[in-house]
């Protein structure tokens, strides 16, 4: 379960601490469910609006961070 607005997450019950990058790509794969996304892509919607930037490297750590087993 996943709450956006409070930047919370829980799993079975018990919580999972994510950075603020990692819920932006949270939310960014849940509002397009169903669809491939290139890391071009992904880089672009979590390209914010005061230009604050994701570079590849952070992209692929963050994805690591919240891949589930």
């Amino acid at each position: 379960m996943i709450d956006f607005s409070s930047l919370k997450a829980t799993m079975d019950g018990k919580e999972i601490v994510f950075a603020p990058l990692e819920y932006r790509m949270l939310e960014t794969f849940v509002a397009n469910k169903g669809i491939l996304l290139t890391r071009q892509k992904l880089l672009e919607k979590l390209w914010d609006s005061q230009e604050n930037f994701v570079d590849e490297h952070t992209l692929t750590a963050a994805i690591s961070r919240i891949r589930v087993d």
